[in-house]
Order: structure tokens, then C-alpha cells, then sequence
């Protein structure tokens, strides 16, 4: 047996870093406490804490890290043969810092991310132990650094999530700064843009042109007498910008037109609704590109111009999503084809000059046609298909040899032209009037406005006031009328009578609603209340009002 000194000896020769540590048999047999205090044993940088006798030998491969015990030591030794006892301890990475550049005998695993606490655990590597025992504590050891690092990654995860949110926040602060330190409106995240009376479009022009910039959910512009070819600049670039809604309005005193250029109305590919509002500008519709998310269209004071017609623009294959189509006070589109799947209400007002009207749109539900057809022309032509239609506002021309009106079985509620009541020199109105009523069967809601021209001293020949006055034993047939309004009533004889032969003739009827004319007093409004009231059904409700307006 060799002792400790002889391997302090021998330690010039050694032969390489990579060292095994060798203790003798009897040095790891014994279970009393050594006698000695421990002592480091260190290879270069290496070191590690042993007690007991200590020899070095030749190295062993990197892969089998284990303490062997046979007898006799250094280098000489090599060809003796005896038994080998591996204790396997260093079977995790442990080993690696056990032999790492320590300076002291303890481990300490990082703190436990529990409310501020911390778990030190220490080991002693003790030579003279029973293997078992050394295995054993240095599992638990692990286990616990394996806890201390779950704990400490999930720790380091929380940290990142709170740098993350420190910077957005950072971020905005910045955004924030450069606003109130008088930055120009061109920022980047601007969910909407709204100029209001603005003398002119220099401002819109230098907001949009803005590169990089994100896409507007909202555009509002208001001008006044602005120029077209000032309008037809910005256009584009909000076409190109807007993911939501245009509102553009040019206030433009009279109703004269100007001979100016026409505006290039671009394709807005991703715009939801479009509000325009030219002041009778010119405008030339683009020729090719769809409008995929627009849902609302609103053309007013608009004078078409170009090749492009509107049908095509507003139907199913450009708008395939379009559901509300109005145009108002509007010239130049003498013929109209709409082909929609998806249109559910459609106004057209004063659109002047139209001749030819064409609608199929299988689930539209409403249409207002007011005052489009010229007047003394050759007779328009209109074939409107609208299986689902519920609502129908028809103050035009009409003539049933001229316009179909299709299947509208579903139809609720109806509302004619103005009838005059005294001259025949309207008698060609009140005619159309007459056909266009007509042709429903089933009404559940009709409207009819009756016009009282101004008084005259003698009737002109031919006057309705010398008809035949038996019209109030006429027996009419209205099984299916439930809805009854009424605006201007004078209180009239003719009046009265009128409204007591309907009482008898709409047995069904639910609900009539009067107004009186501005004319009548508070007291005979009263009066007739209480006379309409002794004559009605008890279960007929009746609403009473007076005009405040001429």
C-alpha cells in the first residue's frame, strides 16, 4: 500500500488532464470517520473534495467518470491486476461541476421563484460511504436542481413577457410624446380621417400620401366648391388606403354645371361604403376592377359620364356583397340594368332622364322609384323581377303595357303617386294611379296621397264635381286592409262620409292614423276626434294629430 505521500511524489509525471481519482480498498472499505481532514485533489484547473487516501493512475476514457479502487498507485501500478469497484455517482452532469473550477465544498442551486424564499442544499462527497448511500443522496440532489431549474425557467419566462409588455408600452409612450411634441398628422395608426370644411384638398392629399401607412377604417371629407381635378388626386391614393367607409361631401351652392373635367372614380377594392355627394361633377366609372367589400352605395348630385355604364358597376359580378344602392338628384343614365343576388333596398330619386329600367334581384325587400322617367316622352320601359319584395314606393310613371312589375306576392306595404282631387286636366295621373293599384291583390299597407289643388271660382268642364254622386252606396270589397293613414284632413262633409263608408267596407281594419291639416282649430279637432272615435269599431285603434306645416 502506497501512501498518500508517494502520490504527492509523483504528481511532475502526470500524464494529461483527464485524470481518474483512485482510492485504495482500504480507504473505501472502512466506514469509520477518517481521521484527516479533507483535502482537494486537482488536476490543472480541476478539483474535487475527497477524504481518505487518494492515488493517481493513468487516465480513463471521458465516458466512464467513476471512482475504482485498486491497490498500489501511479504509474507503475498499471500492470497489476485486482479487483475494480466503480461507484457510480457521477452519473449526471453533476460530475462535470464537481470537477470544475470551485472555490468552495458546497453546491447551491438557484433561488425557488416561491414569494422571495430560497432552498440551499449542500452536499459532502464522502469517499468512505457506502455507495449506496452516496448514489442515493446525490439523486435527490438532482432532483432538486431539476426543480430549481423548472423554477428558474419559468421565472425567466416571466420576465420576458413583462420586457415584452414594457416595450409596447414603451412604445406608446413614444407615439404618445411625438403627438403632444407637435408632430404633423401624418401618424401611422390613425383609425380615421375627417376633414371638415376644408378649404381645399392639399391636406387630404399630403395625410394620404403618406408611405408605409396602415389602411383608414374611416374617411370623411368636407368641401366646398372644390375643384375635380383637386378631388380626382386624392382619390386614388384612398382607394388604396380605406378598409371601411368614404364619406366625401362638396357643398356647391345652385344648380348650374360646369363645364369641368370628370372625375376618375377608381376601383375601392376593400371599402365597405361609399357616400358621394359631388355637387353635380362629372364622374367617369371605372372600367374594369371589383368593389369586393362594399356592402353600401350613396351617389348624389352626380352627372354619369364614359363608357361604363352604373348597371355595371352595381351588380353581382363587381358588388358582389352590395346590399343598399341609392341615387339621388343624379343625370345622365338614360338606361339602368342592376343583376344582384345580394341587394336588399334600392332608391332611386329625380334620377332625370332614365328610360329603361331593369332590375332582378331575387331578395330585395325594398324599392323606391320617385319621380326618374321623363315626363311627355315615349313611354318608359321597366321589368322588375322581386319575388321578395316588401316594400314598394312607386311615385312615378306607370303604364301596364309598359311596366312589369313581376311576381310580388310578398308584398306589405304599397304607396302610390299623389291623387288630385278636383280638375281633369290631372286626370292622366290620377289614371296611372288607378292601373297601378290594380295590379296588387292583397295590400296589408297602402298609402295614398290626395292633393287638393287651390280653390276655384267655377269648374272647368269636364270637372269630377259633376259626376255621378252615388259613390257613397258603392259597395267596395277591402277584406284584407289593416293599416289606414291619413294626412290633411279638414274635416270636410265629403270627409266624414268618406271615412264612415271605409269603416264598412275594411271590416278588418287594426289601425288608422289621422292628421289634420295646419288649418284646423284645437276644438274642432277635438270634435272630430270624438265623432270618428262614435262610429269606429271599439277594438280599432285610432291616433290623432295636427300638421304644423303648410
Amino acid at each position: 500500500m502506497c501512501p498518500a505521500s508517494h502520490a504527492a511524489a509523483q504528481s511532475d509525471d502526470a500524464p494529461s488532464p483527464d485524470m481518474v481519482l483512485m482510492a485504495s480498498p482500504i480507504a473505501a472499505g472502512r466506514t469509520t470517520t477518517p481521521s484527516q481532514p479533507p483535502s482537494f485533489l486537482t488536476s490543472d484547473d480541476n478539483r474535487c473534495l475527497a477524504n481518505g487516501e487518494v492515488h493517481r493512475v493513468a487516465p480513463q476514457p471521458v465516458h466512464s467518470p467513476s471512482f475504482s479502487t485498486m491497490p498500489g498507485g501511479g504509474p507503475r501500478g498499471k500492470k497489476r491486476k485486482s479487483p475494480r469497484v466503480s461507484l457510480g455517482i457521477f452519473r449526471s452532469p453533476l460530475s462535470r461541476m464537481m470537477l470544475s473550477s470551485i472555490s468552495r465544498t458546497s453546491f447551491t442551486p438557484s433561488p425557488r421563484a416561491t414569494h422571495g424564499t430560497s432552498h440551499r442544499a449542500r452536499c459532502n462527497i464522502d469517499l468512505n460511504a457506502e455507495p449506496e448511500d452516496v448514489n442515493t443522496e446525490m439523486e435527490e440532489l438532482n432532483v432538486e436542481m431539476e426543480e430549481a431549474n423548472t423554477e428558474l425557467e419559468e421565472l425567466n419566462a416571466e420576465m420576458e413577457e413583462a420586457n415584452t409588455e414594457l416595450e409596447e408600452l414603451n412604445a406608446e409612450l413614444e407615439e404618445e410624446n411625438d403627438v403632444i411634441g407637435g408632430a404633423p398628422p401624418t401618424q401611422t395608426l390613425l383609425p380615421e380621417l375627417t376633414f371638415r370644411s376644408a378649404p381645399d384638398n392639399r391636406h387630404v392629399l399630403e395625410v394620404l400620401a403618406v408611405p408605409e401607412a396602415p389602411a383608414l377604417r374611416r374617411i370623411h371629407v368636407a368641401t366646398t366648391d372644390d375643384a375635380p381635378e383637386s378631388v380626382a388626386a386624392w382619390l386614388p391614393l384612398a382607394a388604396r388606403r380605406l378598409s371601411g367607409g368614404l364619406v366625401y361631401h362638396n357643398m356647391v351652392e345652385g344648380h348650374e354645371e360646369k363645364e369641368q373635367g370628370a372625375i376618375a372614380l377608381p376601383c375601392f377594392g376593400n371599402a365597405t361604403g361609399i357616400d358621394l355627394n359631388l355637387g353635380f361633377a362629372a364622374v367617369a366609372l371605372p372600367s374594369i376592377g371589383t368593389f369586393t367589400g362594399l356592402t353600401e352605395l350613396c351617389l348624389e348630385r352626380v352627372r354619369f359620364q364614359g363608357t361604363c355604364e352604373l348597371g355595371d358597376i352595381v351588380s353581382s359580378p363587381r358588388c358582389p356583397c352590395l346590399r343598399k344602392l341609392h341615387i339621388r338628384h343624379s343625370r345622365g343614365v338614360a338606361r339602368l340594368t342592376v343583376h344582384s343576388e345580394s341587394l336588399l333596398q334600392m332608391v332611386l330619386f329625380r334620377l332625370n332622364g332614365l328610360r329603361q329600367l331593369n332590375i332582378n334581384a331575387p331578395v330585395l325587400n325594398k324599392l323606391v322609384l320617385h319621380c326618374c322617367f321623363i315626363p311627355n316622352q315615349p313611354q318608359p320601359i321597366a321589368n322588375i323581377s322581386a319575388p321578395q319584395l316588401l316594400s314598394l314606393i312607386w311615385m312615378d310613371a306607370y303604364d301596364p303595357s309598359y311596366v312589369h312589375l313581376g311576381n310580388m306576392g310578398q308584398l306589405k306595404r304599397l304607396v302610390s303617386s299623389v291623387i288630385m282631387v278636383y280638375g281633369n286636366h290631372h286626370s292622366g295621373c290620377n289614371r296611372e294611379v288607378l292601373w297601378f293599384l290594380q295590379h296588387f291583390q292583397v295590400i296589408h299597407n297602402l298609402n295614398v296621397v290626395l292633393c287638393y289643388p287651390q280653390a276655384q271660382s267655377t269648374c272647368p268642364s269636364g270637372c269630377i264635381c259633376d259626376q255621378p254622386t252615388n259613390w257613397n252606396i258603392e259597395k267596395l270589397s277591402l277584406n284584407s286592409l289593416q293599416e289606414v293613414e291619413i294626412t290633411g284632413l279638414k274635416g270636410a262633409g265629403n270627409e266624414v262620409a268618406f271615412l264612415e263608408r271605409l269603416f264598412n267596407w275594411a271590416r278588418v281594419l287594426k289601425k288608422l292614423r289621422i292628421t289634420f291639416d295646419y288649418s284646423v282649430s284645437k276644438s274642432k279637432a277635438k270634435e272630430l276626434c270624438q265623432r270618428l272615435s262614435s262610429i269606429s269599431r271599439p277594438e280599432m285603434l285610432m291616433e290623432f294629430g295636427v300638421s304644423l306645416f303648410r
